[in-house]
């Protein structure tokens, strides 16, 4: 079945901007995970010992699906990731600006210029949202087609 050019243009789209977007940001946390295990203390969520561990993997993670989400033919699998990633950063930014807590996200670490307001971050995050959700969603993809089973 053919897709409409919008619809693949899209999913091209998406595609490299969001998995440009995560691996851009796994960079700085990756070079000095120390750096980002202080940003992850800030939120106040997890307990010391598991912020180091944290800080760690989350970049890797990080970078491994954006990485997918270009490259694979698992770009479904690779978006579900991103989309539990966003979720989470959704729900720790959320709790952090109802707390009050006057941090930075993290995101795009240190140098990335002025700290935005948390409610940014937030909204950000949801309009994040919409293209993962469409890659997650969308009909048999164009780069890497899957076979319809009927």
């Amino acid at each position: 079945m053919k897709r409409a050019i919008p619809a693949v243009a899209f999913d091209i789209l998406a595609r490299l901007g969001l998995g440009g977007l995560f691996i851009y940001s796994s960079w700085y946390k990756i070079q000095d995970p120390g750096l980002f295990a202080d940003a992850v203390a800030g939120y106040a969520i997890l307990p010391a010992c598991c912020v180091g561990l944290f800080a760690l993997i989350l970049p890797m993670l990080e970078l491994v699906a954006g990485a997918a989400l270009i490259v694979t033919k698992w770009s479904r699998e690779a978006a579900l990731i991103l989309l539990a990633l966003l979720l989470s950063f959704f729900v720790g930014l959320s709790q952090a600006w109802i707390r009050g807590l006057e941090i930075s996200c993290g995101c795009f670490g240190p140098d990335a210029g002025t700290p935005s307001p948390l409610w940014m971050d937030i909204i950000r995050v949801l309009f994040l949202l919409i293209p993962v959700i469409w890659l997650v969603v969308r009909p048999n993809g164009w780069l890497f087609p899957r076979p319809l089973k009927g």
